[in-house]
């Protein structure tokens, strides 16, 4: 969910100019709040708006479900089809994609509760340095007895957090990666890493909607022979079936068995010389 990305990257370019003279105060947290709240707002617009037009030329249903948070997933998913897992074919990763995404969201919310909650000033107390200036250190006694247990269990929800949102990651690039490659095969693996560890895939989707899916292996057969071509070599890429070295001893017109049939396959039905099939006794 995108709600996330757009909370915690300004909060981390705000921590990070500022050095050491101090974090996000409740306010700019706030402030933040409604910034992310408006930027997932119009994500959720624009990647509705894409999933409706692919699944409608797709004939996939309830494509409205495109415009509703986590369920766009799932539906995201639907609209790639069968995608490709390390190697194997999975029908269900939007789903998987968009559990995870749900978990994610419950750790994170219970961390943002828990920063909300914990800081009140009065939890904090001044610590002067040596060579001068001071800094807030948060004082765990001083909170009372009912959030005391947020203080450490917030670290715990947030490694929970960590973890299930490498989860997420590598189903939504699953995901992704398989609707990008039907909708934009040239572009498809950085489209995938900007749609899954950015908050663009809406702008993504909503750029490639009206493109006409394609096979993404042909697309790539199609490539690789004009790159052949282009290299001088005309070679196509098209799977034959090899010649048999043997067939200057059939004769087509008697239709005359292999001088190596005995080592076909035994339940097949064997053929005598002038192709009836054998009596059986």
């Amino acid at each position: 969910m995108e709600f996330f990305s757009y909370l915690r990257i300004p909060q981390y370019l705000i921590q990070f100019f500022r050095s050491g003279a101090g974090g996000i105060s409740l306010d700019e947290l706030y402030i933040l709040f409604g910034v992310a709240g408006g930027a997932t707002l119009v994500c959720l617009m624009l990647g509705g708006l894409a999933l409706y037009t692919m699944a409608e030329r797709a004939g996939v249903k309830h494509s409205w479900l495109g415009f509703l948070p986590f369920a766009n997933t799932y539906y995201a998913g639907k609209v790639a089809g069968e995608v490709s897992f390390f190697g194997k074919k999975m029908k269900r990763a939007g789903l998987y994609a968009m559990i995870g995404e749900i978990v994610y969201a419950v750790f994170e919310i219970f961390s943002l509760v828990a920063s909300v909650l914990l800081s009140n000033p009065a939890y904090y107390e001044t610590n002067y340095l040596e060579g001068g200036g001071a800094s807030l250190v948060f004082n765990p006694e001083s909170v009372p007895a009912g959030l005391r247990w947020m203080s450490g269990a917030s670290f715990w929800f947030s490694i929970l957090a960590l973890v299930a949102e490498l989860v997420m990651i590598v189903f939504l690039c699953a995901v992704y990666n398989g609707l990008y490659r039907k909708y934009s095969p040239r572009n498809a693996y950085i489209m995938t890493v900007f749609s899954v560890i950015l908050p663009f895939r809406a702008f993504f989707l909503f750029a490639v909607r009206n493109n006409t899916p394609v096979d993404f292996n042909e697309y790539m057969k199609k490539r690789l022979e004009q790159a052949m071509r282009s290299a001088g070599v005309n070679v196509s890429v098209d799977e034959k079936k090899p010649e048999d070295p043997f067939s200057d001893f059939a004769d087509p017109a008697a239709k005359a068995p292999s001088p190596f049939s005995e080592f076909d396959d035994p339940s097949s039905s064997r053929q005598d010389s002038e192709g009836k099939p054998d009596d059986q006794s």
